[in-house]
């Protein structure tokens, strides 16, 4: 009979999440991604860049409207609000072993 060992005990999704320090997540692109990074900051919004938008970390479930005001002058291409999600887990991940 063969057996499987493995070496790593089974994660569930939800204490995955947990490492987030986030209850969601918002995606904001942009023309200017600089101006959302810094009015994130403003707002003390942790946040990851990639060559098309901002994910921004929400310490609490917000609508759709509160988190727009936090880039009132800013022009917008869209905002959307996520679940935390595997890839922003993996960011973490990653981004703290480095």
């Amino acid at each position: 009979m063969l057996r499987l060992e493995t070496r790593h005990p089974r994660v569930a999704l939800g204490e995955l999440r947990a490492l987030i320090p986030a209850a969601e997540l918002a995606l904001v692109e942009a023309a200017d991604l600089e101006a959302v990074r810094r009015r994130a900051e403003e707002h003390a919004l942790t946040h990851r860049c990639s060559p098309t938008g901002v994910t921004l970390r929400l310490p609490k479930q917000q609508d759709l409207d509160e988190v727009a005001s936090y880039f009132r002058g800013t022009q917008l291409h869209s905002i959307r609000l996520e679940p935390v999600g595997l890839e922003e887990i993996f960011a973490e991940i990653v981004g703290n072993a480095q």
